[in-house]
C-alpha cells in the first residue's frame, strides 16, 4: 500500500489504526502505541506481505542510533503484544528467514485521501473494522510446512547457536586443558559430548518454549503437522541422560584431581610492607551458631584498634570480609589485599563463657608466626579485644604506647552488655542490604545505649543508621534523627573517628559541603591510608564542582585499598554523574568481581549500561541485582528500562514495587507519574503522582537546597502539573547550581517539552547529550516526542 494511504486511518486485520493519534481500536478496546511502535507498523504495512530487512526497519525508525537492533527486537515484541498476541506470537508479524520481518495481517485503506489544511484533520465516517477479510494463505507441501514449523519453534536458531557455542568451547579447551594439566581423555570426552548434544538440543528446541512463566511444552504445530506425543516424551529422558553424563564426567575429573602435579606458586607483583595486615572475620564455632555477630564485631574492632597504630596499614574491612567462608590459601589473600600478614581465627560462645582463638600468618610464606587462645567469661569480651590488639602490635613490632592503649580503652565501654549489643549492631549495619537490617541495627544500638548511655560509638552508630535510612528512602525525618545522634556522639567523645565519618556523611547529605570537606581533610591528615576518607573527600569535591580533584581522590582510594569494592563503586558513581557511562560500567564491573554477593554493584552496572545504550546488558544486571536482594533502586531502574522500551504497564508495576520499599522517595513517584502519563486509562492518577513527587521533593530541598538535580526534577513535575512559570523558575535555579550535570540538563529539557517549548527542549537535550546523556535513550523518550534531536 502507498505510504500516503497510511497517513490516515486504515484497517489491519480486525484493528482500526489511526497513525496521527498513535491509536489502534478493535474488539479488545483502544490501545495507544508509542511513536517507534507506530513507525515500525507503518513501515511493515507499506510492504504488506513482503519481507522487510532489519537494517531497513532500523534506519526507518531509529536512523543513526547506536543499539537500534535491541530497540527493534523489543519494539517487535511489544507491538505483537499490543496486537493481541504474546511477545513471540507471529499471527500478524512473522519472522523471515535471513533476518527480517513481514506483516501478514490484511491491510485495507478506509477511503480516498482527503486534502487537509494546516492544523485540521478529517476522519473517515463510520468505519466497521470488523468487516476486514481474513488473510488467505496459499497451500504448501508437507515438507515446506514442516520446515516453517522448525523455523517457528527456533530449531534452526538453537542448533546454529549450539554449534557455534560448542566450537568456541572446544577451541578454548584445546588451549587451556594442557596448562591446567587435565588428562588427554578429557578433550576426547568433551568432543563426544558436543556431538551427542546436537540432536538433544534440537529435540528440546522443538518440544519446549521459553516463556515469561518458565519453560513449557510448545503445543502448537503448523497446519497439517501433528507430531506424536511419544516423541515429545523423549525430552525429559534426554535431559536426564545429559545430566547423568555430566555427573559421570565430573566424578571422573574429581578422581583425577589428586593426580595433578602441584601448580607453581605465583609470586606477587610487589613486596607488601612488613607493617601491613588484614583481619579476616572470626569464624563462629558456637554450638547454636548464633554468635556470628561476635566474630564480625570483634574483627572490625580489632581492625579499628590496629589502624590507630602508627606506621601500620590495615586492609579495609569490606575487602577482608570478602573472603568470608572461602577456602582460599592465605598467600592468595595476602597478595589480593596487598598485605604481609593475615589474622584469622574463631570465636565460640557457650553459655557464660567465650573462647577466642587467633593466629597471625605470614602471607609471603603461608607459615603461622603467632597463635593465642583466650578462654574467659563472656563479660570480659572487651578485655579479650584489648589483649589481642596489644599482642598483635608486639608481634608486628609496632608501638602500643600507654597513651594509645588508654585511648582504645576510652573509646569502648565498661559494660559488657552494651558492648555485646554494639557489636551486634555493627554487624547488621555492615551487612548492607534493605531497611530491615538498618532497623535491626538501630534497635541494637539503642539497647547498647540503654546499658551505657555514655557509649559514644553506639551514638555514632545511630547517626550512621539514620543517614543510611535517608539515602535509601529520601525520608527527610531521618536527617533530623541523624543530626540529633551525631550531636550526642560529639558531646560524648569528639575525637572518635567513627563520629567524624558519620558527621562527614551528614554534612554531605544536608548540603553543607564545605564543612564536609573540612572534616574529611582533617581525617585524611590522621589516616592517609583510609580509603573511606578519600572516598568521602572525593564526594565533597565533586559536589563543589571540582571534578578533576574529585576523580583524583577516588583513584587514590583505589590505590590505597585495591581490593576494596566501595572505592570502585564510588569512582563509578562519579563517572556516571559526569556522563562517562562507559568508564563507569568498567568500574562497576570490578565491583561485581570483588563483591559478587552485593546487589549494589549489579544495579549500578545496569544503570551505566542503560545510559551507554546497552539495554540488553542493563536488563541482565538489574535482574541479577534483584535476585540477590530486592531493592527500590533495582526495581526503579527496571521500570525506567521498560519506560524507554514503551512498556508503560510493566514500568508502572516496577515503580509500584519500588514505592512499596521507599514510599518517601520523590523520584519514584515522579517516575511512576511519567510512565502513567502515556497509558490510555487517563492522566488523573499521573497528576496525583506528580503532586506527591513535588511535595516530597520540596521537603528534600528543605534538607539540601544545593542539589541542582532536585530543582530540575521539580521543574519537570510542575510542567506536568500545568504551572509553567514555576517550572521555569526551578529549571533556571537548577542550571545555576549544576550547569554541567547531564541528568539535571535532561530534566530541564523534558520540563521545557512539558511546557510546550520544543525549541528550548531541543537546545537543552542536545546539550545534555554533549555532556554525556545517552542519545539512545533520548531519541525514543516519549516525553521528548516531536523535539528535534541532533
Amino acid at each position: 500500500m502507498d505510504a500516503t494511504d497510511l497517513q490516515r486511518e486504515f484497517t489491519l486485520g480486525e484493528w482500526l489504526v489511526d497513525p496521527r493519534e498513535l491509536r489502534i481500536t478493535g474488539a479488545a478496546g483502544t490501545r495507544v502505541l508509542t511513536q517507534p511502535q507506530m513507525d515500525l507498523l507503518l513501515c511493515l504495512a507499506e510492504h504488506q506481505g513482503e519481507a522487510v530487512s532489519r537494517p531497513t526497519l532500523r534506519e526507518r525508525v531509529w536512523p543513526g542510533v547506536a543499539g537500534s537492533e535491541l530497540l527493534l527486537q523489543a519494539t517487535i515484541r511489544s507491538l505483537r503484544e499490543a496486537l493481541g498476541g504474546s511477545p513471540r506470537d507471529q499471527g500478524c508479524i512473522v519472522n523471515v528467514t535471513g533476518g527480517g520481518y513481514s506483516l501478514v495481517a490484511h491491510v485495507t485503506s478506509t477511503g480516498p485521501a482527503v486534502a487537509q489544511s494546516a492544523g485540521a484533520r478529517t476522519r473517515p465516517a463510520e468505519t466497521d473494522s470488523r468487516s476486514a477479510a481474513p488473510v488467505s494463505r496459499p497451500s504448501s507441501s508437507w515438507l515446506y510446512e514442516f520446515m516453517v514449523e522448525l523455523r517457528r519453534r527456533g530449531v534452526f536458531k538453537v542448533a546454529g547457536a549450539y554449534l557455534l557455542g560448542m566450537w568456541i568451547v572446544l577451541q578454548v579447551a584445546e588451549v587451556t586443558f594442557e596448562p591446567l594439566r587435565f588428562p588427554d581423555w578429557w578433550m576426547t570426552a568433551l568432543t563426544i559430548l558436543a556431538v551427542l548434544g546436537l540432536p538433544i538440543v534440537a529435540v528440546l528446541a522443538w518440544s519446549y518454549e521459553i516463556t515469561a512463566g518458565g519453560i513449557v511444552l510448545d503445543e502448537g504445530a503448523a497446519p497439517g503437522i501433528r507430531m506424536p506425543r511419544a516423541r515429545r516424551a523423549l525430552a525429559p529422558a534426554l535431559v536426564a541422560g545429559v545430566s547423568l553424563m555430566a555427573l559421570v564426567t565430573g566424578y571422573a575429573w574429581w578422581r583425577t584431581i589428586g593426580e595433578l602435579p602441584p601448580v607453581e606458586q605465583v609470586t606477587s607483583r610487589f613486596e607488601p610492607s612488613p607493617h601491613s595486615i588484614a583481619v579476616l572475620p572470626l569464624v563462629d564455632m558456637s554450638p547454636t551458631g548464633e554468635a556470628a555477630y561476635l566474630g564480625d564485631g570483634l574483627s572490625e574492632e580489632l581492625s579499628s584498634d590496629l589502624a590507630k597504630l602508627p606506621g601500620l596499614r590495615v586492609a579495609a574491612r569490606s575487602s577482608a570480609f570478602a573472603f568470608r567462608g572461602k577456602d582460599i590459601d592465605v598467600r592468595t589473600i595476602g597478595e589480593h589485599l596487598g598485605v604481609r600478614y593475615v589474622l584469622e581465627g574463631s570465636v565460640r560462645r557457650d553459655g557464660e563463657r567465650v573462647r577466642v582463638t587467633a593466629q597471625l600468618v605470614d602471607a609471603s610464606t603461608g607459615f603461622q608466626v603467632w597463635t593465642e587462645s583466650y578462654d574467659r567469661p563472656w563479660q570480659d569480651l572487651i578485655g579479650i579485644q584489648q589483649d589481642l590488639s596489644g599482642a598483635i602490635a608486639r608481634q608486628l613490632r609496632t608501638v602500643m604506647t600507654p597513651e594509645l592503649a588508654q585511648q582504645i580503652r576510652a573509646a569502648s565501654t565498661d559494660d559488657p552488655r552494651a558492648y555485646d549489643f554494639y557489636l551486634a549492631g555493627v554487624s547488621q549495619l555492615r551487612k548492607g542490604g534493605g531497611l530491615s537490617r538498618i532497623e535491626d541495627a538501630e534497635s541494637l544500638f539503642r539497647r547498647s545505649l540503654e546499658a551505657d548511655p555514655g557509649f559514644a560509638r553506639a551514638q555514632a552508630g545511630l547517626c550512621e543508621v539514620a543517614i543510611s535510612r535517608y539515602e535509601r528512602t529520601n525520608d527527610t525525618e531521618a536527617v533530623q534523627a541523624a543530626e540529633a545522634a551525631c550531636r550526642a556522639a560529639l558531646e560524648a567523645d569528639a575525637t572518635l573517628k567513627e563520629t567524624e565519618h558519620a558527621l562527614g556523611r551528614l554534612y554531605l547529605t544536608s548540603g553543607r559541603i564545605e564543612q564536609a570537606e573540612a572534616v574529611y581533610r582533617s581525617l585524611l591528615a590522621r589516616a592517609p591510608a583510609d580509603a573511606d576518607v578519600r572516598i568521602g573527600l572525593g564526594r565533597a569535591l565533586a559536589r563543589l564542582n571540582r571534578p578533576s580533584e574529585a576523580e583524583q581522590s577516588f583513584r587514590e582510594a583505589i590505590d590505597v585499598e585495591p581490593g576494596y569494592w566501595q572505592s570502585y563503586n564510588s569512582l563509578g558513581n562519579f563517572l556516571f554523574n559526569v556522563g562517562r557511562s562507559d568508564e563507569a560500567a568498567k568500574a562497576y564491573l570490578r565491583v561485581t568481581e570483588l563483591a559478587p554477593g552485593n546487589p549494589t554493584g549489579f544495579n549500578n552496572l545496569g544503570a551505566a549500561r542503560m545510559m551507554a545504550g546497552d539495554l540488553g546488558g542493563s536488563a541482565t544486571a538489574f535482574e541479577q541485582s534483584t535476585r540477590i536482594e530486592p531493592s527500590r533502586s533495582a526495581y526503579s531502574n527496571l521500570g525506567t528500562l521498560y519506560y524507554y522500551l514503551g512498556n508503560f504497564e510493566d514500568a508502572v508495576e516496577k515503580y509500584d514495587m519500588a514505592i512499596a520499599l521507599a514510599p518517601e522517595d520523590y523520584q519514584l513517584w515522579g517516575s511512576r507519574g511519567e510512565a502513567g502519563w502515556f497509558l490510555s486509562r487517563g492522566r488523573d492518577r499521573a497528576r496525583d503522582d506528580f503532586r506527591r513527587a513535588a511535595a516530597l521533593a520540596e521537603k528534600a530541598l528543605a534538607v539540601n537546597s544545593t542539589e541542582g538535580e532536585i530543582w530540575a526534577q521539580l521543574g519537570y513535575y510542575y510542567s506536568r502539573l500545568g504551572e509553567p512559570d514555576r517550572s521555569s523558575r526551578y529549571v533556571s535555579r537548577a542550571m545555576e547550581l549544576a550547569p554541567d550535570s547531564p541528568q539535571a540538563t535532561y530534566f530541564a529539557a523534558v520540563a521545557a517539552a512539558g511546557r510546550g517549548d520544543r525549541q528550548e527542549a531541543s537546545r537543552l537535550i542536545n546539550r545534555a547529550i554533549e555532556q554525556g546523556y545517552s542519545k539512545v535513550l533520548a531519541v525514543p523518550d516519549p516525553a521528548l516526542k516531536g523535539v528535534p534531536i541532533g
